[in-house]
C-alpha cells in the first residue's frame, strides 16, 4: 500500500478502505502484533504521523486514521495493556499516541477500564531503575492530567532504587517521597531534555523547595553535560536551562560556574559543524547561558561561538 502512495495517493486510500475488513479482522486476532506490523512509513504516508515532527495530517490522512481506529474497540485495547508484556506496552505506546492526535476520548476512556492491580503484578521487578517499556506504560496511563498514573505510580513507590525524570514529571509526590528518604531523583536521561524541563516546570508547581532541592541533586550531572555538549542537546536543552531559572536564578550560575571551559570550547564548535539542523536551538541555549552566567571567561567563549556560527 506504501508502494501505491509513492504513486497515486488517493488511489492508495481508497485500497485502505477496501481493506479494512481484513484489518478489522486481524485487529480481533492480535491487536498488538496487527499494529506492530504498520511501519512508521504507513504511520507517515496514512497517518501524517512522523517519529521526528509534529504530527499535521491533512484531510485524507484524517479519515484513514479515523477509520483504522474506529476498528480498535475500548475494551480490547484496555486489556492488552492490562494483560501485556513489556514489549506489547512499547508498541501499544505508539497507537496511545494516534488515539491521543485523533481520538482522546476513547483514550481516555481505555485508560479507565484498565484494570491497575493486575497491572501491577505484570510489572514487578521493573520498577527498581525503571525499563524504558515501564515508562511508556506510564506514559500511556498519563493520559493528559496524569491520572491514574500519578497515584499508580506512588503506590509502588517502595520498589523503587532511582526515580527516572518522565516519572518524576508524571508523579511529583513519588518524587518528594523518594527524595525525603535519600533517593536520587533524575532530571538528566537520553537527552530528554523537553521533558526533564516539564518534570522541572511540574515539580516547581507542586513544591518549589522540592524543585530547588532536586535540582541541587543532579547539579553536578547538568553542569558536565553542559560542558559535554551534543549536537542531539542542542534542540531542547535551552528549554531545560530556562525552566531551572525559573526555579531559582542563583542555582543557574553555580551550573554555570562548574562547566569546564576547555571542554566546552572543544565540544560547542562540534554543536556547529555537526548540528546543523539545531542551530538556532543551539544559539537560543548560549543566550540563555550568556544571559545567566557571571563568568567573564565563559561570556567570552560563547561570543567567539556565535561569531563562527556568524561564518
Amino acid at each position: 500500500m506504501c508502494g501505491l502512495y509513492n504513486y497515486r495517493d488517493k488511489y492508495a486510500y481508497s485500497k485502505l478502505k477496501e481493506c479494512l475488513s481484513i484489518f478489522k479482522e486481524s485487529f480481533k486476532r492480535d491487536l498488538v502484533e496487527t499494529w506492530a506490523q504498520l511501519d512508521p512509513t504507513f504511520s507517515l504516508y496514512f497517518f501524517g504521523i512522523s517519529p521526528f515532527s509534529k504530527a499535521n495530517p491533512n484531510k485524507l490522512q484524517q479519515q484513514s486514521a479515523q477509520s483504522i481506529i474506529d476498528l480498535i474497540s475500548e475494551e480490547s485495547l484496555s486489556k492488552c495493556i492490562t494483560h501485556g508484556k513489556p514489549r506489547d506496552w512499547e508498541r501499544i505506546y505508539y497507537l496511545a499516541e494516534l488515539l491521543d492526535i485523533f481520538d482522546k476520548q476513547k483514550l481516555k476512556n481505555t485508560i479507565m477500564k484498565v484494570d491497575l492491580d493486575i497491572l501491577g503484578e505484570g510489572t514487578i521487578g521493573l520498577w527498581k531503575f525503571q525499563t524504558r517499556e515501564l515508562m511508556l506504560l506510564c506514559n500511556i496511563l498519563a493520559v493528559k492530567n496524569y491520572e491514574p498514573a500519578n497515584e499508580w505510580i506512588y503506590k509502588h513507590r517502595n520498589d523503587i532504587d532511582i526515580l527516572c525524570m518522565p516519572l518524576a514529571l508524571i508523579s511529583p509526590k513519588t518524587a518528594e517521597y523518594l527524595f525525603e528518604t535519600n533517593h536520587q531523583v533524575k532530571l538528566c536521561q537520553n537527552s530528554w531534555w523537553d521533558v526533564s524541563a516539564r518534570a522541572v516546570y511540574r515539580l516547581n508547581s507542586y513544591n518549589k523547595e522540592l524543585a530547588l532541592n532536586i535540582i541541587k541533586q543532579n547539579q553536578k550531572e547538568i553542569s558536565e553535560h553542559l560542558t559535554l555538549l551534543k549536537p542531539i542537546d542542542c534542540e531542547y536543552m535551552y528549554m531545560f536551562i530556562k525552566a531551572i531559572k525559573k526555579v531559582d536564578n542563583l542555582i543557574v550560575i553555580e551550573i554555570l560556574d562548574n562547566i569546564n571551559i576547555e571542554g566546552a570550547d572543544s565540544n560547542w564548535r562540534k554543536c556547529i559543524s555537526n548540528g546543523k539542523n539545531h542551530i538556532k536551538n543551539f544559539l537560543k541555549l548560549l543566550s540563555e547561558i550568556e544571559n545567566c552566567s557571571k563568568s567573564e571567561t565563559l561570556i567570552a567563549l560563547i561570543k567567539t561561538i556565535k561569531n563562527l556560527v556568524k561564518i
